[in-house]
């Protein structure tokens, strides 16, 4: 079977539930409509490229949910798993300088009293960027004991996580509720310099699982914009809280992106789909600088469509 035969398998599966739930979804029956009129589109490159010119507007205004959002127990696996496939690729993307910027950062960290150091991934995904980190970890760049807690709400993405993770030589558990309580005894416990743990939550109930202060460094990537204003400020407020550190990362809004949606379509149509949906609702560059002079935080654009949004109230670059 061919790769664009594999496509178009995909495609009138994800049209055909379309189609299902737009009868029982009549408040959602615009977005649902939208997501339609792409799939159909990125069966062809000029088909495509014609929808890029003259649907993204209305997407841009109307911040349209993707697909993947729209059914997330339905689709999340294919998402989850063509996202990894992904990141695997040689394909340019933020997660190479987003882990050289946690492993600085982890550096810059002070000694911690003996107790492990504690990262929060939130809405950790599949954990590839988690595994590039324990291969550093592995090759002994990183002095202290690391415990990483990947927090998720959807069920795939921990999944997709705790596979990823399997073959890595570090310890990885799934739990179904983390707590104060919990992460004070688990840190104390076991032999193992690093480990990671894993839970099934909404990413917005973290101050929930950790004592105010309690994480040494949170960070989340591709995850704000898909949030309504309201949560993600409440986002904002609770990392403020939980943790004098934190990392933003992403994709600013521009057509590289768009165009670059036009090259995954061909193997992967739910993550482009997803891509090109979520994209539009990103910040723009010109707002990340504004962004940037008036809260003080370091924002560091990446060539190729991305940026790095520093916060270390600890820290001031001289």
């Amino acid at each position: 079977m061919t790769m664009k035969q594999k496509k178009n398998i995909i495609i009138d599966r994800v049209i055909s539930r379309i189609e299902a739930l737009s009868k029982n979804e009549s408040l959602r029956g615009h977005a649902l409509e939208e997501n339609r009129k792409f799939f159909e589109a990125v069966r062809s490159l000029p088909l495509y490229l014609l929808w890029l010119a003259l649907g993204t507007p209305t997407l841009e205004k109307n911040r349209v949910p993707s697909f993947s959002e729209l059914d997330p127990e339905g689709w999340g696996k294919d998402f989850q798993e063509e996202l990894l496939h992904f990141e695997r690729s040689r394909f340019p993307s933020i997660l190479t300088p987003l882990c050289s910027e946690i492993i600085k950062m982890i550096h810059r960290i002070p000694d911690t009293g003996g107790r492990p150091m504690i990262l929060a991934s939130i809405g950790c995904g599949p954990m590839e960027l988690e595994r590039r980190i324990l291969k550093a970890l592995l090759k002994g760049k990183i002095r202290h004991p690391v415990v990483i807690f990947g927090i998720d709400a959807s069920e795939h993405a921990i999944n997709a996580a705790y596979e990823n993770l399997s073959k890595c030589r570090i310890p990885t558990m799934e739990v179904p509720e983390v707590t104060a309580d919990f992460v004070k005894d688990f840190l104390f416990t076991g032999n193992e310099r690093h480990r990671v743990v894993l839970c099934k939550r909404d990413v917005l109930e973290i101050s929930n699982c950790f004592p105010p202060g309690g994480i040494d460094l949170a960070y989340h990537r591709n995850l704000k914009h898909r949030l309504p204003e309201i949560r993600a400020n409440a986002l904002d407020n609770m990392l403020e809280e939980a943790s004098s550190r934190s990392i933003e990362a992403g994709e600013y809004r521009g057509w590289y992106l768009l165009f670059l949606s036009a090259w995954l379509g061909w193997r992967f149509p739910i993550l482009a789909n997803d891509l090109v949906f979520t994209n539009l609702r990103s910040p723009k560059k010109s707002e990340l600088r504004k962004t940037e002079r008036k809260s003080g935080t370091r924002i560091k654009i990446i060539p190729g469509g991305g940026y790095i949004k520093v916060r270390d109230m600890r820290y001031q670059p001289i």
